[in-house]
């Protein structure tokens, strides 16, 4: 037989190629999402936003990763969408150069209760779906922020570095893209 087969699931769905998101926060945003948002989440959402990491890495982060002397947090192959490991520097935030990522992260760090970066009460890796997603829920509600996501951070830390200069193929890089 020279017939080719043919996929049975094209006939009864058709599949929609979404335009990517670029959703920003604006700085008013940001400002009310921050002050929103609860000690819970607060870390998550500075961390998205100052390092471009993604939620899944963000929530697989232990302390062993954070390398306080050489400024930078090391995100291990097995915890990247790609398996390709990298470094991200501790950022300042590029629209508040005074907030400090490393500073944030150290404070936790001395206070930390278990080897996740940030984790549940008991210092260990939480899901996002029942424990951090009703946090951040609440707080875009709080904030009046309207048709943002999680990933939206991380599209912000790229515009922000792309306003400050940074070229594309280092934010690349920080963000974990080849190209």
């Amino acid at each position: 037989h020279d017939e080719q087969i043919k996929n049975p699931v094209v006939k009864h769905y058709e599949f929609a190629k979404e335009a990517p998101r670029d959703r920003l926060l604006e700085d008013l945003e940001r400002s009310a999402l921050l002050q929103a948002a609860g000690p819970r989440i607060k870390p998550m959402i500075l961390m998205a936003m100052w390092t471009g990491m993604r939620q899944g890495e963000i929530l697989q982060l232990r302390w062993s990763d954070v390398d306080f002397q050489k400024h930078v947090i090391n995100i291990r192959k097995e915890t990247t969408k790609d398996t390709q490991a990298r470094m991200v520097p501790l950022f300042r935030d590029p629209k508040k150069p005074g907030i400090n990522l490393e500073k944030m992260l150290f404070q936790m760090w001395v206070e930390r209760i278990g080897p996740a970066v940030v984790g549940n009460a008991a210092g260990e890796r939480a899901w996002w779906t029942s424990y951090y997603r009703p946090a951040f829920n609440k707080a875009l509600r709080l904030s009046g922020v309207k048709d943002f996501t999680f990933r939206d951070l991380r599209h912000t830390f790229v515009a922000d570095h792309i306003m400050a200069g940074t070229d594309l193929k280092t934010i690349a890089t920080y963000v974990g893209h080849e190209s």
